[in-house]
């Protein structure tokens, strides 16, 4: 109990200080037996109010340098990320930020994970997710394959046909986004996808932009692999990218 209270006591001067991802980073590589208790101690903080993790993971930026300290630093933020109370609008944001700053790395999309996860927690964070991120799709449209995987795998329906209006959006690059969404669609086990959701993937076919039809390819052999009876769309999907 000392050593959590001393590291509570740490975290929340460095905060202040503006140096709480260095203390982290280093209380995270100097007590390899406590990494799984540092993430879920600095999210207990930040839910208490003493510190503000998302914010503070916001700053965090890759060198070439550091590269390996940003991806340590990083896993933390992924460990805390899913046990977190905070706006889900900031936490999109920060989610953004940090997937770019990872780059093409491997490692990069794991922090979409850790999104889900946290989006799991409270039905409604998909929710007001989606909210945002049709008003605000030219900043957060990248967010909408994670919120719909997320949010889907408790109500299928309603985010199919969220994604089926969207899909309808006169923005080229957030319709884009919804074609691939209905790639991560969680569906429940063994049910069929319903023919409104093949009627949008023929219709979205019917585009010209490259994009959008291998977007269209995607989800249909998503959906293949849920329903296989879906076998002539995915047979289309390809026959109308390759013509």
């Amino acid at each position: 109990m000392a050593d959590k209270e001393r590291r509570k006591e740490v975290f929340v001067s460095v905060s202040k200080s503006g140096n709480f991802l260095n203390a982290a980073y280093e209380n995270y590589m100097a007590e390899p037996n406590k990494r799984e208790e540092l993430p879920l101690e600095i999210a207990a903080l930040h839910n208490d109010g003493h510190i503000d993790l998302v914010s503070e993971f916001s700053r965090l930026e890759n060198t070439r340098e550091g590269s390996s300290k940003f991806f340590t630093t990083l896993h933390i933020f992924e460990k805390a990320l899913p046990n977190l109370i905070a706006s889900i609008r900031d936490v999109m944001r920060c989610v953004l930020h940090l997937h770019k700053a990872a780059g093409q790395d491997m490692a990069a999309g794991i922090i979409f994970n850790a999104y889900i996860a946290h989006c799991e927690k409270d039905p409604t964070r998909p929710l007001e997710a989606m909210r945002i991120i049709e008003i605000e799709h030219e900043q957060f449209a990248d967010m909408l394959p994670a919120t719909v995987a997320a949010g889907s795998r408790a109500n299928s329906s309603h985010y199919l046909s969220e994604l089926i209006r969207f899909c309808q959006h006169p923005a080229p690059v957030f319709r884009k986004r919804a074609i691939f969404s209905l790639s991560s669609i969680t569906w429940p086990k063994g049910a069929s996808v319903p023919k409104e959701a093949l009627a949008c993937l023929e219709s979205a076919a019917t585009e010209n932009e490259d994009e959008t039809l291998a977007n269209v390819i995607t989800s249909a052999f998503k959906f293949y692999q849920q329903d296989k009876t879906t076998e002539a769309l995915v047979t289309q999907g390809f026959r109308t990218r390759n013509a």
